[in-house]
């Protein structure tokens, strides 16, 4: 019994250690990747498109304005009218013009693409959270990585313990 105990944690430790160094790796990527990566679960979790991102202090001051802008980017790709595709096909700088001004325009008409850079930050190892009024929707990495390990548990510990 005893045995198997200690079979066990040492089987924790592993699934611990695991998701330790994937919250390592995340936080170890160069600028242009952590700020797409923080951008991409801006889109995802934003409702309104209106919301406020907190970050922590070190990033907010490393990739803050390049997370808001790649998100509000692609809310509005999201909700880019046809018009715009035609426009950008026309070719040349004017075409492209024509289409960003034409997406950009919907968006604020739709009401989304709006996230603003908060100047309150947030105590976590890195992530963001969103803010709607009073609503808030945690991504911090710590967050995240509790939840899928509560998910993926089961085929995290057969694949390092087959």
């Amino acid at each position: 019994m005893e045995a198997k105990k200690r079979l066990l944690a040492a089987k924790q430790a592993c699934l611990n250690e695991a998701f330790s160094k994937a919250q390592e790796k995340l936080l170890a990527l160069n600028d242009a990747d952590y700020a797409q990566l923080l951008a991409r679960m801006a889109v995802k979790a934003a409702k309104t498109g209106r919301e406020e991102i907190l970050l922590n202090a070190r990033d907010r001051e490393r990739v803050g304005s390049q997370v808001v802008a790649k998100a509000n980017a692609m809310l509005a790709e999201a909700v880019k009218p046809e018009a715009a595709e035609k426009a950008g096909k026309v070719g040349g700088k004017a075409g492209a013009v024509l289409s960003a001004v034409v997406t950009g325009a919907s968006a604020l008409l739709q009401g989304t693409a709006q996230l603003t850079l908060s100047q309150e930050t947030r105590e976590m190892a890195g992530g963001l959270t969103l803010r709607d009024g009073n609503v808030e929707v945690n991504c911090a990495f710590e967050t995240q990585l509790r939840v899928l390990r509560e998910e993926m548990a089961a085929e995290v510990a057969g694949i390092l313990f087959p």
